[in-house]
């Protein structure tokens, strides 16, 4: 055992000076697994579970504690991941979080809509995505995040009841609150910038019709309250018609909505 240089003589591990070692690349993969029922991975991956958003909670759990140096940001390929510069001789990898103009997690502010919970911790217990002890470190700034009123349709997501919703007489209407709501939220927040992504539950599968033909047949359909016109569509035309960037995390024509066959005006609606 005493051949090995990091065991000592009596075969326990211990270490050892390799200041002296030439440097190498070396690559280490990691790998776990989370056991559950085909029907639970069903409803996480389809945002279908009937308590809220099982991974956006998640997310902004993660961001928080790992700010708060409670856990390390494993898998986040900004703040984790590095880039290589040049030939691969040259050694030049930074990582991207240093490389890149990218706000750090110190300087993120989140604001979201959620039909159930009123705020993110509310949220988090009532999913049951984070166990208390993980919880706890960082309950104060989940309280801290309160969630606006949503715009939520029963027809699109039916195995959710909505308590928290916004009332309007028409889709138009229900869309101006949340261009008000992503106004009021920068101003109130002192942000540069904004984002918006939606990590809301799949909503019941439809096809294109007349109403996402482009910008102005999208505004008619939302003053005459298309029914071919969903929530997520309207997260993004507010989010576009703001000069937001609009992110789509699950299956919906919400991208379509924005895309309006390559017909949209910057920004949308305006």
């Amino acid at each position: 055992m005493s051949d090995l240089t990091h065991f000592n003589a009596d075969g326990q591990a211990h270490m050892v000076d390799v200041g002296d070692k030439a440097d190498s690349h070396r690559r280490a993969i990691a790998s776990g697994q989370i056991a559950m029922l085909p029907a639970t991975f069903a409803l996480v991956q389809s945002g279908s579970h009937k308590k809220g958003d099982v991974l956006g909670i998640a997310r902004i759990a993660g961001i928080m504690a790992a700010r708060q140096g409670q856990a390390v940001p494993i898998g986040s390929l900004t703040q984790m991941a590095h880039i290589r510069l040049g030939r691969r001789e040259d050694g030049r990898n930074p990582m991207i979080k240093d490389f890149a103009p990218l706000a750090g997690m110190d300087d993120m502010a989140f604001g979201g809509w959620d039909p159930i919970s009123a705020n993110a911790l509310e949220a988090a217990r009532t999913c049951g995505v984070l166990q208390e002890a993980d919880l706890a470190p960082i309950s104060g700034e989940m309280e801290g995040v309160t969630s606006m009123p949503a715009v939520f349709d029963q027809r699109w997501v039916s195995k959710l009841e909505g308590i928290r919703v916004k009332e309007g007489a028409n889709k138009w209407d229900l869309a101006q609150r949340l261009v008000e709501d992503i106004a009021r939220f920068k101003e109130e927040e002192n942000c540069d910038r904004l984002v918006m992504v939606w990590t809301g539950s799949t909503e019941a599968y439809q096809v294109e019709s007349d109403v996402h033909a482009d910008p102005d047949a999208f505004e008619a359909g939302m003053k005459a309250n298309d029914p071919n016109i969903s929530p997520s569509q309207m997260y993004a035309w507010a989010a576009l018609s703001s000069g937001v960037p609009f992110a789509n995390g699950a299956a919906n024509l919400a991208a379509a909505c924005a895309r309006c066959r390559g017909k949209t005006r910057p920004p949308w609606g305006r």
